[in-house]
């Protein structure tokens, strides 16, 4: 998994330590807008599960090693059955707003598993809003300040209530 962030520099602001500038400003708009976001809250995508499938495996345990939840059918394969973790994704910002619930995912580039980790965050946002259905659950993923500037524009509108 790639958790370098391309041409990123991390910073810090107000105790909190951005992945990038672009959060940070981000963030400061948030702020300027009387918004009190939370930063990187944990959300479990994917269930970690025990697992009992046999499975091929290029590098296989050597047959005098053994490790305890691993056992070995022939040469390559075996049966690991340790618990794969759950799989979490942290959007970078969440705030409430009237009876919405807006996630936003600050995005210089993608990396090799932000495109899987998003549509899956996307698949638990549905779940949320089917038994949540008194909010409006909204997800964004923007590249610049103005992009959030135009999404907090589209909320305000929306919701009757005055500008940000």
């Amino acid at each position: 998994m790639n958790k370098k962030i391309k041409n990123a520099e991390k910073v810090s602001y107000n105790g909190i330590n951005f992945r990038s500038k672009l959060e940070k400003n981000c963030y400061l708009v948030l702020i300027e807008k009387g918004i009190k976001p939370f930063y990187e809250l944990k959300y479990a995508i994917s269930k970690g599960f025990y697992p009992t499938v046999p499975f091929y495996c290029k590098n296989t345990l050597k047959s005098d090693r053994h490790f305890k939840g691993v056992t070995i059918i022939s040469k390559r394969t075996i049966i690991d059955s340790r618990k794969v973790p759950d799989w979490n994704y942290n959007p970078d910002f969440y705030f409430e707003y009237g009876n919405y619930r807006i996630y936003i995912e600050v995005k210089g580039y993608h990396n090799d598993v932000s495109r899987y980790k998003i549509k899956l965050f996307r698949k638990l946002l549905e779940s949320l809003q089917i038994n949540n259905p008194q909010y409006k659950y909204e997800y964004w993923v923007v590249h610049s300040v103005t992009q959030l500037k135009e999404c907090l524009k589209h909320i305000t509108i929306n919701n009757d209530e005055k500008g940000f």
